[in-house]
């Protein structure tokens, strides 16, 4: 059966989502339990992919217990724990339910990775430290050895040109999963116009969809406001066909644009102030806006073919992210309730007097 690597920053350009509602993660599992291939689980790369996971869910934790004291008031550890470190267990789950195939590099013969180094050869060329492309190199050298003793074909997916450039010629390289699907599943031409207009036609009903059925992943403090009344997407966006499976089209489109409007107000953790001696913040100043934009958003839809027309299924909507950081970048205001604070009084932290 015909193999599929994956490599690290493939994964990591996704922002390590294995969420099973992810589409590429469920096109990618239809595909594998359909037979269409087998996906190889390098140890190079599953090392790599799991420790970037717990670098970055380690910080994410960090942070949250710094900037959201109260959280362990009201949330037990092992929740705010797993909640952090979602992705990890995510992509166990993944790798699980593909049966993903184990496989190592503790037979590749050292010896020529260490003259491809000294000659300066790919993945070790034209690189400042060529040090760190050992893991790379022995990338390459498993799949090279893979290749020419099997006669399957195998596909490897990578935005390193370096270690791409290293492959034997008879191995299948892409650049992202989706032209990897594209490639793998295929669509009609008609039916690709078809589909791109109809989603063109209806995206006021993507947005309302989106608005009652989204996500909208914050952290949910005291001192927050998000209320969306309005999600708008451009007319401009790029459109791929991923999977086709028999009435069923996956798709991905990158908007250029997707506007939400709405009421937006949160903390503004940097300047408020919270001693250490004290169960509230003393001083607290806000960002405000109406309106939160994000450049090239990515969605992926699920399209229904019923005769001639088509129907979108909203069961695999992503989760919208609205944090301080996008809440400040477009903050129309920034403004203290102590502002017009006269001294009468002490404020307790829902800003009722006491």
């Amino acid at each position: 059966m015909d193999k599929l690597f994956i490599d690290t920053n493939i994964f990591e350009s996704k922002g390590f989502n294995f969420d099973k509602r992810n589409i590429l993660i469920k096109v990618l599992t239809n595909n594998i339990k359909a037979n269409k291939y087998k996906y190889y689980n390098l140890s190079v790369i599953d090392n790599e992919i799991i420790s970037h996971i717990k670098k970055k869910s380690g910080d994410e934790e960090k942070l949250l217990k710094k900037q959201y004291k109260w959280i362990e008031k009201y949330m037990d550890e092992k929740t705010i724990h797993d909640n952090c470190f979602k992705n990890l267990i995510d992509y166990k789950n993944f790798k699980e339910d593909i049966g993903a195939v184990n496989c190592d590099v503790s037979k590749i013969n050292a010896e020529k990775i260490f003259k491809k180094y000294f000659d300066i050869k790919f993945p070790f060329e034209v690189k400042e430290d060529k040090r760190k492309e050992f893991p790379d190199a022995f990338i390459s050298e498993y799949i090279n050895d893979l290749s020419k003793a099997e006669s399957d074909r195998v596909y490897f997916v990578s935005k390193d040109n370096g270690l791409k450039k290293s492959l034997d010629e008879s191995i299948t390289k892409y650049d992202s999963i989706e032209k990897f699907l594209i490639a793998i599943n295929g669509i009609p031409p008609e039916d690709f116009l078809n589909i791109k207009n109809y989603i063109k036609s209806n995206l006021d009903e993507i947005g309302l969809r989106l608005l009652e059925n989204g996500d909208f992943k914050n952290i949910d403090l005291e001192e927050e406001i998000i209320e969306p009344e309005l999600i708008k997407l451009s007319d401009e966006f790029n459109f791929e066909i991923l999977d086709v499976n028999e009435n069923e089209i996956y798709v991905s489109c990158i908007f250029d644009k997707l506007i939400i409007s709405g009421d937006f107000r949160c903390l503004d953790y940097e300047n408020s102030y919270w001693p250490n001696d004290e169960e509230y913040y003393v001083y607290t100043e806000y960002y405000g806006t109406n309106e939160i934009q994000y450049d090239d958003y990515e969605m992926n839809l699920k399209i229904k073919k019923h005769n001639e027309d088509y129907i979108i299924e909203y069961d695999n909507i992503y989760p919208i992210e609205i944090n301080f950081e996008k809440i400040k970048e477009y903050a129309t205001e920034h403004f203290s309730p102590y502002d017009d604070y006269d001294g009468e009084d002490s404020w307790t932290q829902d800003g009722g007097s006491r």
